[in-house]
């Protein structure tokens, strides 16, 4: 059984920029990003996604902008993974994360046009572009991939288990070729006033303080993000870059003890991908910004670190909550900040920090390190860790 899976393309779409090292240079000037943000209106979400360059008018009307998204990113991905072979389609895959509340833009739309003007204005692609399934199979259709498919929903976890279970897809030799992630759709309204009232986000970025006592969570962002996986040997025989690799994967699920559940999940990827603590530099946390699950990832990951700092990447400090987006956006970010790192560019970021004390350490050298270790811990108990390395 072939155990890793090579990372050959990615893309990504969101309110930081229109691809990924659009995002990753935004992230990099560390641009004050909820002052050039626009304002929340209900009719337009709090996008400021432009993807009307990707799409045909017929397109625009008859998809909800999770699917938009979603697409846009498998786009970027698939060309730099130079997918165009008609037998490499033929067998490749799509898993894409989403959250529930996906498409409630278009539904909500639909809705209000249904109560105000009648039935018969209601859109005739109602059904199907409010399918929770709607990303994978528009994929699907427009690349023209056979392979198995699906949605996964799972909250903020829901794309890092879409790469998962793309890595055991892979492992299973069920295919060879997966484009995996997450998108989530232009924020309504509805969703925005109903996390905002369960305390668990905030309108304003600089509440986001996570692993602090007084943090709110972060605001919510819409974006997707994408990558192709493929077994090694694909990768060698296409004789293409891989970009990273999958090493390891876990999920369980937590119903009351969230310290325990947080270090098994995390315990468990790391051993799938035959990695030590030791081995790993730096950490993509949840940092839900909940000061409760806070705490309890904080002290995971005090437990399994407990030889020396390990560093820590905060990019929702940035991103935003991007909900079904998270993994697969922080899963990119890592190796775009990895690469920065190898490549001895000058990467400074206020939100790169040791988790190992409440203190201020002095970061930890980072040079020469490629693993890193990716955390996904949704509220409501889905919780999964990813293993990933350097190319």
């Amino acid at each position: 059984m072939e155990f890793h899976a090579a990372i050959t393309g990615y893309g990504m779409i969101n309110h930081l920029g229109m691809n990924a090292q659009a995002v990753w240079q935004r992230i990099q000037e560390n641009h004050k990003t909820e002052k050039e943000a626009p304002p929340f209106n209900e009719n337009q979400g709090a996008s400021g996604i432009d993807i009307e360059g990707y799409f045909e008018k017929k397109e625009m009307k008859r998809l909800d902008s999770f699917a938009h998204y979603a697409i846009a990113s498998s786009m970027e991905a698939l060309s730099q993974a130079n997918i165009r072979n008609f037998n490499e389609k033929q067998k490749m895959g799509v898993y894409i994360g989403a959250s529930g509340n996906g498409a409630d833009k278009f539904l909500l739309d639909n809705h209000s046009l249904l109560l105000q003007r009648g039935p018969k204005r209601v859109s005739p692609y109602y059904s199907s572009a409010s399918m929770i399934n709607s990303p994978p199979a528009e994929i699907a259709i427009k690349h023209g991939l056979h392979g198995p498919s699906g949605t996964i929903i799972a909250g903020e976890t829901s794309s890092l288990m879409a790469i998962g279970q793309g890595l055991r897809a892979i492992r299973n030799k069920e295919t060879t070729l997966m484009l995996a992630g997450g998108t989530q759709g232009d924020i309504s309204n509805l969703t925005k006033e109903g996390y905002e009232s369960l305390k668990i986000t905030s309108p304003d970025k600089n509440a986001y303080n996570p692993f602090t006592a007084n943090s709110q969570g972060a605001v919510l962002r819409a974006g997707a993000g994408s990558i192709v996986m493929e077994s090694m040997k694909s990768a060698v025989e296409r004789e293409i870059d891989i970009k990273g690799i999958i090493m390891g994967f876990s999920m369980g699920t937590c119903s009351d003890h969230l310290y325990e559940s947080y270090v098994e999940t995390i315990q468990s990827a790391l051993s799938d991908a035959k990695v030590t603590p030791e081995e790993v530099s730096l950490v993509i946390p949840q940092g839900s910004g909940i000061p409760t699950y806070d705490r309890a990832e904080k002290n995971a990951l005090h437990a399994i670190f407990s030889k020396g700092p390990v560093a820590a990447c905060l990019f929702k400090k940035e991103t935003g909550n991007l909900i079904a987006a998270n993994g697969v956006t922080n899963t990119i970010l890592s190796l775009l900040f990895l690469t920065s790192l190898r490549d001895k560019k000058n990467t400074r970021f206020s939100f790169v920090q040791e988790l190992n004390e409440p203190s201020v350490y002095p970061r930890r050298d980072l040079k020469h390190k490629d693993i890193a270790l990716i955390n996904c811990f949704d509220f409501h108990g889905h919780n999964a860790s990813l293993v990933v390395k350097l190319g």
